[in-house]
């Protein structure tokens, strides 16, 4: 690499974050400030690297949006598919909730003060309309470079919408279990609300009330014996929510080893 190739490689990485893709922006900002023959060899290099055309300022790509997955900055996240397209699959990018593109207008004010991505099939028409109106509303909002089709091309997990319980009122899930969690009863509900249901509600209660509970307030049992989302076998209840969520995931793997140790 010739000196002027690797002092401009040397300030790219320090300045930008672009040796791991880690910022929200400053790649690009740092673009306008360089020559513009140093502007073609970072595109060239991220083109190497991605596979892909930069995205505008207005989108997001998988990678980025992977990396964010779970954490708890991650942004609220809506799909807008049309039904036909999101009916093929039936499942969501973790932590994602669907939205009716056609009334945009009139959800896009309730996300103010929140980073959102929007989604659709291929990244194209829907999710930049929906993303462009609530922008227009003053809501910091992306679309996602090559939607739902280019996520699942990158194998990253997807969670079954069949398997989550109904909502209430508020469009959220209720959950509840006994009182005085441990490790199991700690990391079920960090996993629902970080990859499922960032809005899940969960009630501890008396071990002996659970299933009352559940019965008179329409919530969803967990971790105790005779439901669903419990223990089976060498599974503690937070492998069967995995399972059934279609979580299985590598560094989900891994942690759900220490919570049934």
């Amino acid at each position: 690499m010739s000196a002027v190739n690797s002092g401009l490689q040397e300030r790219v990485d320090s300045t930008t974050g672009l040796g791991d893709m880690g910022g929200k922006g400053p790649f690009r900002d740092c673009l306008v400030r360089l020559r513009p023959k140093h502007r073609v060899l970072i595109l060239a290099r991220y083109e190497l690297q991605w596979g892909g055309r930069m995205p505008s300022p207005s989108e997001i790509t998988i990678p980025q949006l992977a990396r964010r997955i779970g954490l708890p900055d991650s942004p609220v996240i809506i799909d807008v598919c049309l039904d036909e397209d999101f009916n093929k699959d039936a499942s969501l990018i973790p932590g994602a909730h669907r939205r009716d593109f056609r009334t945009v207008q009139d959800w896009a004010p309730s996300y103010a003060g929140r980073e959102v991505v929007v989604y659709c099939y291929k990244g194209l028409k829907l999710s930049q309309g929906a993303a462009a109106w609530m922008r227009h509303y003053g809501v910091d909002t992306q679309s996602l470079e090559g939607g739902v089709v280019a996520w699942r091309d990158a194998k990253l997990p997807m969670a079954k919408v069949a398997a989550m319980p109904p909502r209430d009122g508020k469009g959220r899930t209720v959950w509840v279990t006994r009182a005085r969690p441990k490790v199991d009863r700690i990391a079920c509900p960090w996993l629902i609300r970080r990859f499922v249901d960032p809005n899940a509600a969960f009630l501890f209660v008396a071990p002996a009330e659970v299933s009352a509970v559940a019965d008179r307030f329409a919530a969803t049992p967990f971790d105790i014996d005779g439901v669903q989302w419990s223990h089976r076998g060498e599974l503690c209840t937070f492998d069967v929510m995995i399972e059934e969520f279609g979580l299985a995931h590598a560094p989900l793997m891994k942690l759900a080893t220490i919570v049934r140790a």
